[in-house]
């Protein structure tokens, strides 16, 4: 049984998975809301390199080196610009991989022999698309097995407080079934530090 934990940094609670135990990680709860990732970095790997992107409800999962942004590129407020993405994976360690989620589930990933990992933002429209899978087969695609990944959907919006129409249930209903007859192709979160 794998339980979640209550962890405090700077008088603010977040949550960690026990599956995840050997992963640095974290679901920061709704105060944190004003900081970004490169500070949160801070309570769990002070010396990791920070990769995110702007979400988008897709499906694509970048690696940290494809998500890498030009700090010279900046926007008219002054902001960097990050890649379109809703996923992304390591590529070596001391890479701390982020999504954030407000209604959506996040979803992290960890491959217990590679040590690679994997950072989720699952919408519904991008677990129509399948960015569950399509994170899988980006760390298979760098080694991983599947009977070695934890993976654990963070805390997201319930379904009493946010129904959805009979079609996007339909959407969401039928990758769920054709999930469940196909299988993952091998191809040619924080990582472990």
């Amino acid at each position: 049984m794998h339980t979640w934990n209550w962890h405090t940094w700077q008088g603010r609670p977040y949550l960690t998975c026990s599956l995840l135990q050997d992963w640095r990680h974290g679901f920061f709860s709704q105060q944190f809301w004003a900081q970004p990732p490169a500070e949160l970095t801070q309570a769990l790997a002070p010396t990791a390199a920070v990769y995110r992107v702007k979400q988008v409800h897709g499906n694509t999962v970048l690696s940290a080196s494809e998500a890498e942004i030009d700090s010279s590129e900046v926007d008219a407020a002054n902001q960097a610009k990050f890649v379109d993405a809703d996923g992304l994976f390591s590529q070596q360690s001391n890479q701390a991989m982020w999504v954030c989620s407000a209604d959506c589930t996040p979803v992290l990933m960890a491959d217990a022999s590679t040590g690679h990992v994997s950072a989720v933002h699952a919408g519904w429209r991008g677990t129509a698309l399948k960015i569950v899978p399509m994170a899988i087969a980006r760390l298979q695609s760098q080694g991983s097995q599947l009977h070695n990944l934890r993976i654990a959907l963070g805390p997201a919006i319930a379904g009493e407080v946010y129904q959805v129409s009979t079609t996007v249930a339909a959407q969401v209903g039928v990758t769920v079934l054709t999930g469940l007859t196909e299988s993952i192709d091998p191809v040619p979160i924080l990582n472990q530090f």
